[in-house]
């Protein structure tokens, strides 16, 4: 789902799976395929803005009534074409495209993490602190 929605907002390029699959394939210079960073050197900021705007996405602007999370093709799948009407959230398997790797989360699961998502953007709003980093000695 992270991946989608960094997809989504232009932050990582589309790349097939048939593509990134193939041998000779060779990954854009846009592409990052760099490790992590020294974490002195991360943009905690950044970091942040990307899950709060993960946690909106999938909760005021995803349609999870209609949508699959489908990274395999660049064009928007629904459950009807998968047939997956019965799942509160589908997330299509991108190597085994009849998965759904949310197939086991119940509506009731889905209602408690999109609550827990609503509740980290108001902790957010309100500018408090969720993740304090550890000082390494």
């Amino acid at each position: 789902m992270g991946l989608y929605y960094m997809r989504v907002m232009g932050i990582l390029p589309f790349v097939s799976t048939e593509q990134y699959l193939d041998p000779a394939w060779q990954a854009p210079e846009a592409f990052p395929t760099t490790k992590l960073a020294d974490p002195e050197l991360i943009d905690w900021n950044r970091i942040g803005q990307l899950l709060l705007g993960f946690f909106h996405f999938y909760t005021q602007h995803w349609n999870h009534e209609e949508h699959v999370v489908c990274l395999r093709l660049h064009c928007r799948v629904t459950k009807a074409m998968k047939g997956w009407q019965a799942a509160p959230i589908a997330v299509e398997d991108p190597i085994e495209p009849h998965l759904n790797t949310c197939r086991a989360i119940s509506y009731k699961k889905w209602d408690k993490i999109q609550h827990t998502m609503t509740d980290a953007i108001t902790l957010f709003q309100q500018g408090q602190v969720i993740f304090q980093r550890q000082q390494t000695t």
